[in-house]
Formats: C-alpha cells, structure tokens, sequence
C-alpha cells in the first residue's frame, strides 16, 4: 500500500511552493506543520494486489484524531476536517481477503494552535467552560445513548448470526453421532477429545475403555504403521489424506478400515483439531482380493495357451524339417523352408509373449532380431556374406 498525495480543501496543493522538501522516496512534503486554518486534508492512497486487484480493501485512522480504526472500504482517499492543533499521525493498510493485513503505512504531520491559544485566553475560556459544560454534557449524553442504541442492534444482529451457527452446529452434531462412520476428534496435542456412537458400533470400545486399553494418542489410536508421517504430511501440507488399515474390534475380530485425516487450523493458522473418520471398507477388499486373484489365474492361463501354441508350431516346424529331407527337388524344398520359417516367426511371437509381463502386445524390436537371427541359421547365411543394417526401436506392438 502506497500514499500518493495530501490535499488541502480537496484540492492539490503546492507544498513545494510553500517551503517544505519533497521526499524523492514518497513524494510527500517533509516535517509537515500546518497553520491553524489548514485543517482539512484529504489523504490519497493504493494498494496493489496483482493477484485480484480488484478485490483490494482499506481501513485508516489518524491517530489523535481517531479512537480505532475506520470501517473496511472500497475507496481510497479518506478526509479529515476541522483536525484540532496538535501531532498527528496518519495510518493506512490494505486487504485482500478481509482476513490478511499489509503492514500499516504511517505519515505523522502537526497543526500548530491559533494565537488566541494564549494565557489571557485561557482564562476567558475558563470562565466561559462553565458556561459551556452543561451543554456539553447534553451532547455527550446524547452520543452516549446513540451509541448504546448502536450497540445494542449490533448485540441483537450477532445474536441472531450465533443463534443460525447454533443451529447448524446442532445439525452437524447429529450428523456426526449418528453416522455409522467411525469419527474421531483429536486437539492439537494429538490427543482424543471425543468420538462418535458410530465408534463404538465399529470398534465396540467406548471413549473410556479405548482410552484405557489403547491409550488416548493418535498413534495409539491408529493401527497404520506410518501414522506419524501421515499426520505430519497433513499438518505440514494443511490438506485431508487418505489411508487403509486392518482394525482389531474389543471382540478380537479383524476387519478393513479406510481413514480419512484432516488437520484443522484456527484463524491464527495454528493447529487446532485433527478429525478422523474411519469407514468399514472390508467387502471392498474382499473383493479387490477376488479381481487380483482372478486376473493373476487370467494370466497364467494366457501364458500356459501362449506355451502350448509356441510348442505346437515348434512341432508342426520339427515335422516340416524331417519331411524336408526326403525332398530332392530345390523348388520344394525352398517351398518346405519357407512354410517352415512362416510357422517359427509365429512360435517367436508366442514365446514372446509368453516370457513377457504384458500378455497384450509385443516389443517389435526384439522380435524382429529374433526373427532374423533365425532366418540367417535356417539359410545359412553365417559365414559373413550377407550383413544386417538394423535400424529400429523397442516399439510395443
């Protein structure tokens, strides 16, 4: 937040001219003391907030003029008229969020008093305070009622806004009572507060006994074994995070809880809560068991047909190659050593995939050496007089 210029009677004012130095830092006149007179200014000033500029909220006072700060505005320029002789401090700060404050900018100025401030003067004004003090009574009697009036709509409206949070609390309190949802509440010491019925259905301890039996500690509490770095992530990331664990009821039985953690934090960004909720996710895990079980027999029953059909095309091979030597005529032969070949380049890709992880595809450039380190010992081409210029990738086919 910036100030950018002091008027005088709403208008820009020359303080140059009128003998003060100018700050190069701020722009504002040095050691400001004013006349008597000169007792309406009006202070202009911005905030900046690249992220929502629009959103940029003020409040100021000027200390001896001000008993507190003035209310959140939108406008940026505050006036002050008939300011009395004396030191005076003028403090402005800005917003975003209504909540974060920027660091107050203060710019201290004086009013010096009239000459009629004198001894002789004085004394008149104490014959004539008197005079005025009845008066003076009346109107602080009368700002004194007025203001008791306006504090009293406001006790009435801040009334109302507890009794409608009053009504919602009591709303999330059944809420959280009767759920079947297991729901813990620690405080910032980690330490049980309080727990729902849904706990005691779940678990079958009360707040007592798991108290007694377990201890009263998050990490007591909470079966998983890396509980402690899961609630520091939490704290330190200020977000909800989600967790399984197996959960021993007072009965000895076991069963599968999903838990989620979330820090909760006060308006000082202190640790105030930690709420947990555990939810029976058992049959889920049944399941998931079930699935992983299923695909695990999928897929060795894949690799034992990818087995099978690789051993029998190796067979229909072995077959071709002893039929091929009570061949005489080099046409059918080649034609026997091609078939053959033909049926070993599908058996390479059948053993493929039987030795690999994902029975889905075929890694191109593996089979493809595969397939012609092959043909060079089915042709004999081993002795150097043909060379292979390869030039391709591990491509998933």
């Amino acid at each position: 937040v910036k100030l950018n210029k002091i008027q005088l009677f709403l208008a820009d004012y020359d303080w140059e001219n009128e003998g003060y130095n100018i700050s190069l830092n701020t722009g504002l006149p040095q050691n400001l003391v004013l006349e008597h007179n000169k007792n309406y200014l009006s202070f202009d000033y911005s905030g900046v907030y690249l992220t929502a500029p629009d959103e940029v909220q003020y409040t100021f006072m000027l200390e001896g003029f001000d008993d507190d700060w003035a209310p959140i505005t939108r406008e940026s320029i505050a006036h002050y008229a008939n300011i009395s002789p004396g030191e005076y401090a003028f403090k402005v700060r800005a917003t975003a969020n209504g909540r974060d404050w920027s660091n107050p900018i203060t710019y201290k100025f004086e009013v010096t008093p009239p000459f009629w401030r004198s001894n002789l003067f004085y004394v008149i004004y104490a014959i004539l305070g008197f005079t005025f003090l009845t008066l003076l009574l009346k109107v602080r009697t009368r700002k004194l009622k007025q203001k008791q009036n306006e504090l009293q709509q406001k006790v009435e409206l801040r009334t109302k806004e507890l009794q409608s949070k009053n009504v919602e609390l009591a709303k999330l309190s059944l809420v959280a009572s009767k759920t079947d949802n297991a729901i813990m509440i620690f405080d910032h010491n980690k330490e049980l507060e309080w727990m729902n019925e849904g706990f005691t259905k779940l678990i079958g301890y009360s707040l007592d006994e798991v108290k007694n039996v377990r201890g009263n500690k998050i990490q007591d509490l909470t079966y998983h074994p890396d509980i402690n770095k899961i609630v520091d992530d939490c704290i330190k990331n200020h977000k909800s995070q989600i967790y399984e664990s197996k959960i021993t009821t007072k009965d000895g039985k076991e069963f599968w809880a999903s838990s989620t953690l979330t820090p909760i934090f006060d308006e000082k960004n202190q640790l105030k809560n930690i709420v947990v909720i555990d939810t029976d996710i058992t049959v889920r895990k049944i399941m998931e068991d079930q699935i992983k079980q299923s695909l695990t027999e999928r897929g060795i029953l894949l690799r034992e047909i990818h087995h099978r059909v690789k051993n029998n095309l190796q067979t229909i091979s072995s077959l071709l190659n002893l039929q091929s030597r009570y061949l005489r005529d080099q046409a059918s032969l080649e034609m026997f050593q091609d078939t053959q070949n033909r049926v070993t380049s599908m058996a390479l890709v059948h053993e493929q995939l039987y030795q690999s992880e994902n029975l889905g595809s075929v890694n191109l450039g593996q089979h493809v050496r595969s397939l012609l380190s092959h043909l060079l010992r089915s042709y004999g081409l081993t002795s150097g007089n043909v060379s292979i210029d390869l030039q391709i990738d591990d491509v998933p086919l």
